[in-house]
């Protein structure tokens, strides 16, 4: 079996060609001790401090025969040593005013290209696609809500919460049904963030995964106490789920037969197209 772009607890299967992992290590931070994350916190500010300010006055100090030569040409106005240079990353990292320290336009250190994280073409091309041609790798958007129609992705985290994804014509699934799932090769991936409460999270899953017909129970999650409501977080409570009467069809066959039951067409059309409707077993 190929293996997953990625698993299910959010860790990506990405390797790049630059040998560098995709690792979300901002998480492991998260579940530290307070009292080690506010000591590793103040010391990566002071290391930040210390790291800018030696590079800063190395720059001053490898360009000081330079500036001898010509007046009124430095790097840095009013940092004469280390200590000085120290302050001047301070001030720099925290905004806080510099003073009479400040930067000079004529450093020639200057201005050097950053180190590049998003690479692209150097061109860009235009071609045919033909019908039935193999594309390796395809991404689609799709949107999910904890409504039933899919919408409003301001999920609440106070209690498990099912969310939806709406299969219409706008859908990469619209054209799957339960016959051409196993057929296909897809990945759904969940990303759920939350930048105030510090809550990143990601899962994935496969055409395997998918179960067509079924929906999620909740009388075992959530408990209604007479001055409280309980709530079970188990993985063992939160997978439950119950089969239903969803057709064994594709979203766009069902609309298909919809349509045509509506305009009155015949029974040998709705064969031609591919969608008779069959209850589930």
């Amino acid at each position: 079996m190929a293996r997953r772009i990625m698993e299910k607890n959010g860790k990506p299967n990405i390797l790049s060609v630059f040998g560098r992992e995709y690792e979300w290590y901002h998480l492991n931070f998260l579940d530290m001790q307070w009292y080690y994350f506010v000591m590793l916190f103040c010391l990566l500010h002071v290391i930040s401090f210390a790291f800018f300010g030696a590079v800063y006055y190395i720059t001053m100090e490898y360009h000081r025969l330079d500036f001898l030569q010509q007046r009124n040409l430095t790097c840095f106005f009013d940092i004469s040593d280390i200590f000085a240079a120290y302050l001047f990353s301070l001030e720099t990292q925290q905004t806080i005013g510099y003073g009479s320290r400040g930067i000079s336009d004529v450093c020639p250190d200057a201005g050097n290209d950053r180190d590049r994280g998003v690479y692209f073409n150097a061109y860009c091309v235009q071609d045919i696609i033909y019908q039935g041609e193999n594309i390796p790798l395809q991404i689609h958007h799709m949107d999910f809500g904890f409504q039933l129609d899919g919408t409003n992705n301001l999920i609440p985290l106070l209690y498990p919460t099912c969310v939806s994804h709406k299969i219409d014509n706008s859908s990469p699934l619209y054209g799957i049904g339960p016959d051409e799932l196993p057929l296909v090769r897809l990945e759904i991936i969940v990303n759920i963030s939350s930048p105030g409460i510090g809550v990143f999270d990601s899962t994935s899953y496969t055409q395997e995964e998918i179960i067509w017909g079924a929906r999620f129970t909740h009388e075992r999650v959530l408990s209604r106490l007479p001055n409280i409501i309980f709530i079970d977080f188990s993985q063992v409570e939160i997978d439950r789920f119950e089969l239903d009467l969803t057709p064994r069809r594709s979203a766009k066959c069902v609309e298909k037969i919809v349509f045509n039951k509506l305009s009155h067409s015949a029974t040998a059309e709705w064969l031609a197209n591919g969608c008779l409707w069959a209850p589930p077993t």
